[in-house]
């Protein structure tokens, strides 16, 4: 990959040097860099004909993917603030949300998204522009992009990141995962998700086409019909895609599979590897702008090496962060807060172990509870249940107990039938007795990318309770 200088923008460099080369593939359609180019300078001058100045918050709540892809390589030029939402939260959330972000615009695909004053018309094919706007040098550290939390409080964050934190993160993926100007990755991922912003942003500084998803379509068949050679991942995709019997390497063009976003299990990896695919999983965050360190599951390795422009240290066993891709804060009131130490490291909440250059993760701060006078680490019980061949997902949640106060209990998803009793069985000569579930339930479907501690401890109080109301 040719390195483009962070000041100047990818996306008219690329105008200059390969303007017939494919940027974009939205169904059957493609679209040049000179086409996609030109589609930015017109959304760019729309913005400006309505007022839209440096500075100003823009939400988006979109299903489909053009619009946003190309409002967010827009902000990038303009000096806006790029701030998707994710369309599936209630009204009175997204409502929430736009207030505490200080927005006043946006763009909403359906009438029912509205939550904003001034509602944006964009048509990316329709009226004047100038490329003149591609040609200015980009403005490394100011506001680019505000994505939310996955938030296990009650309300989301919203991180602020500028072009250097996507920048530099783009350039350390590629140091384990290449990507060149004739690869293709799929947008599998959403944009208000830090990982959907992270795919646009290696696709445009290696030259490379990112393929638009269709939101309806499973993604076996996107990835069959499209030749896509990259694809971003959270577990459920993956377990999802392994039962599809034309997830093989022979029958795709794909390449390198990155998963994210949660914990994968071992058994799910070694699956991908098995069938011949090259599979890497990631440690990530959305105040690193997407992956910290990564693991590539054909090697030996069992911990996940720290990708360039990023620095890693632990301190009483928490893992610190810093680096060029360290986001610059949380919007609050107005403005951003910095929420790095007197050091600039950012406490992650996470808990790990650190061999030179590889970092081993073992769960979060915050997920820990106390039974009994046993302090109990979720990811601890997870990651022996994930050795268990039949196990897929797993979660360990506290349920209220009058005895204990708190007890373990599962939720799941196996490739067969088990029980509570095998569950136990196995757990039993590896840990303490305060520490097996004492419970076990299905893993129930969610509607978006990962599944919420919080939702599920609430539903396995619900389960106990109504277990007490029926005895």
């Amino acid at each position: 990959m040719t390195l483009t200088p962070i000041a100047e923008s990818p996306l008219w460099l690329h105008y200059l040097r390969q303007p017939d080369a494919i940027a974009l593939q939205l169904s059957n359609v493609n679209y040049s860099y000179r086409q996609l180019s030109e589609m930015v300078a017109r959304i760019i001058a729309q913005l400006q004909q309505q007022g839209l100045k440096p500075g100003d918050r823009i939400v988006c709540i979109s299903e489909r993917q053009l619009i946003p892809l190309l409002l967010q390589l827009a902000c990038l030029h303009l000096g806006t603030i790029f701030c998707p939402l994710n369309q599936l939260l209630r009204p009175q959330q997204l409502s929430l949300l736009v207030k505490n972000l200080d927005a006043n615009s946006g763009y909403f695909e359906k009438s029912s998204f509205q939550c904003a004053q001034q509602v944006l018309e964009l048509d990316p094919f329709q009226g004047e522009f100038s490329l003149e706007e591609l040609q200015v040098g980009l403005h490394c550290e100011r506001p680019l992009s505000m994505v939310h939390t996955s938030g296990s409080s009650a309300l989301p964050k919203a991180a602020v990141h500028c072009w250097k934190n996507h920048y530099f993160s783009a350039l350390g993926s590629q140091a384990v995962i290449p990507l060149s100007k004739n690869e293709r990755w799929l947008l599998s991922l959403p944009l208000y998700h830090i990982g959907g912003l992270a795919i646009v942003w290696r696709c445009l500084l290696a030259g490379a086409t990112v393929v638009l998803g269709f939101h309806l379509s499973p993604l076996i068949e996107q990835l069959k019909q499209q030749s896509v050679s990259h694809i971003s991942l959270v577990p459920t995709q993956l377990y999802r895609l392994l039962t599809a019997k034309q997830f093989l390497p022979d029958r795709l063009k794909l390449k390198h599979i990155l998963v994210g976003g949660a914990p994968c299990a071992d058994t799910l990896l070694d699956a991908c590897v098995e069938r011949g695919f090259s599979v890497y999983s990631s440690y990530g965050s959305t105040e690193m702008s997407s992956q910290i360190a990564t693991r590539n599951h054909q090697s030996l390795s069992a911990g996940y090496q720290i990708l360039p422009h990023r620095r890693v240290k632990l301190l009483d066993d928490e893992i610190l962060v810093k680096g060029a891709c360290l986001f610059m804060g949380y919007w609050q009131n107005g403005r951003v807060i910095a929420r790095q130490d007197e050091m600039g490291w950012f406490h992650s909440g996470d808990i790990g172990q650190l061999l030179g250059n590889f970092l081993q993760v073992n769960g979060r701060c915050d997920n820990m509870f106390v039974s009994g006078g046993e302090n109990i680490q979720p990811e601890e019980i997870e990651s022996l249940l994930y050795q268990q061949s039949e196990i897929e997902q797993a979660f360990i949640v506290a349920q209220r107990d009058a005895e204990y106060g708190q007890r373990p209990v599962l939720f799941y998803q196996s490739t067969g039938d088990i029980t509570l009793q095998q569950v136990r069985d196995y757990l039993k000569p590896h840990l303490p007795s305060l520490k097996v579930p004492i419970a076990s339930y299905p893993l129930p479907r969610v509607e978006g990318l990962k599944h919420s501690r919080k939702n599920l401890a609430e539903l396995a109080n619900q389960y106990s309770q109504q277990h007490l109301d029926n005895v």
